[in-house]
């Protein structure tokens, strides 16, 4: 199990310009996206006929373990980690309404995922431990003006001959400053 130093999962507010880099251990990512099937029944046949009409949205969901690392001024250190997340998740705009995140991750950069809305957040813990289990889920949001390609409209690529595809003439995938790691070999 990686914990979060290794690979950092930053959340930061585009409405309030806030920055969260989710603490805790990092237990798992995992990022999701169907394709949108129409069927129809046809005359003469049996089963339906399919074809694919477009991508579902594309969700990412987070689970943080926040461990019982003492006190600090008198509460609980995983309490205080769950409060500053929970706060970022009701965060709202001006008109009230959820804030949007950029989303920055190596995970969620190669799927091409960067704006999203914090659509869920759950927490839990057993009786046996005093840690904390916390999941969260975002929605990608696509802008009008990006592509429907079911991406974020800037997913890299592999071929090292696409301008622009965030690779070089070794295979790399480059990665932007911020997001944790150099170039990883594909």
């Amino acid at each position: 199990m990686a914990d979060s130093q290794d690979w950092p999962v930053t959340l930061k507010n585009l409405d309030t310009g806030e920055t969260l880099e989710l603490p805790g251990v990092y237990q798992y990512m995992t990022i999701g996206q169907s394709v949108i099937i129409d069927s129809a029944k046809a005359e003469g046949a049996s089963g339906r006929l399919k074809q694919a009409q477009g991508f579902d949205d594309l969700h990412v969901n987070l689970t943080v373990l926040l461990p019982d690392l003492g006190q600090t001024n008198g509460a609980d250190n995983n309490l205080v980690e769950l409060r500053k997340i929970n706060d970022a998740f009701k965060a709202t705009t001006s008109s009230g309404t959820p804030s949007r995140f950029e989303i920055v991750s190596l995970h969620t950069y190669v799927r091409g995922v960067k704006e999203v809305i914090w659509s869920d957040l759950s927490s839990d813990e057993g009786w046996e431990k005093n840690t904390i289990r916390v999941d969260l889920t975002f929605t990608q949001i696509v802008q009008s003006n990006q592509q429907s390609d079911g991406g974020g409209g800037d997913t890299p690529t592999t071929n090292p001959t696409d301008a622009g595809s965030g690779t070089g003439s070794t295979g790399q995938l480059q990665i932007p400053d911020g997001y944790g790691r150099g170039p990883i070999g594909l």
